[in-house]
């Protein structure tokens, strides 16, 4: 559901121009499209394509709602451990503020605190992360 979430989150965000407007409120983009972005980023395509919270699923495509002045949401890295054969541990903390926040998401969390449009802790994450010889990193496992 995770991977789901972030190829069609991903492509919202970053490739806008992938969707297609489905009546007044939804656009909609191909599950292939999708598939582009996981495989990138994860090395894998979802082989079960299906519904989840806030993204239905139909006939080759994942439908979302327009939206307008939605969260920020942004994780920052709290550790990355080389556990060798070119692999990490990763721990990272995912925050989550207002839509117009204009602060900076590479400050120390800290200062969020100082900020009341400030981001608050929305959850955290452990992940297995490698590397490859062309410098490429590839997710291999996410927990939260």
């Amino acid at each position: 559901m995770e991977l789901i979430n972030f190829g069609v989150m991903h492509n919202y965000k970053n490739r806008f121009k992938n969707f297609i407007k489905v009546g007044q409120n939804d656009v909609k983009i191909k599950k292939e499209l999708v598939d582009e972005s996981t495989m990138k980023y994860f090395g894998i395509t979802i082989t079960n394509p299906q519904s989840i919270d806030g993204i239905s699923y139909s006939k080759g495509f994942y439908t979302i709602p327009l939206a307008d002045g939605e969260a920020y949401t942004f994780s920052q890295i709290n550790q990355l451990e080389d556990i060798g054969d070119k692999k990490f541990n990763a721990t990272a903390s995912v925050y989550t503020a207002s839509s117009g926040w204009t602060g900076d998401c590479h400050a120390d969390p800290k200062t969020f605190e100082k900020d009341p449009e400030g981001p608050t802790l929305s959850y955290k994450i452990k992940a297995v992360i490698s590397k490859d010889d062309k410098g490429k990193y590839t997710l291999l496992e996410y927990v939260r």
